[in-house]
């Protein structure tokens, strides 16, 4: 078994907490970085693309 290049910053999920949800912008912060030789690809996909965006949404990590 090999193990996972990228590192990620929170490891679990990403959370976005804002008690004004939906009235104004809450920000939260996902680290990815490539413990391996090769580069990688990423892509954040998001359940909601209307109330969420990630930027950038896809990627190559060296």
């Amino acid at each position: 078994m090999t193990d996972f290049g990228l590192k990620l910053e929170p490891s679990e999920r990403v959370v976005i907490a804002n008690k004004k949800l939906g009235e104004e912008s809450a920000h939260t912060t996902l680290k990815i970085n490539n413990n391996g030789k090769d580069r990688c690809a990423f892509k954040v996909k998001c359940t909601d693309v209307y109330n969420f965006d990630a930027k950038p949404s896809t990627g190559l990590i060296e």
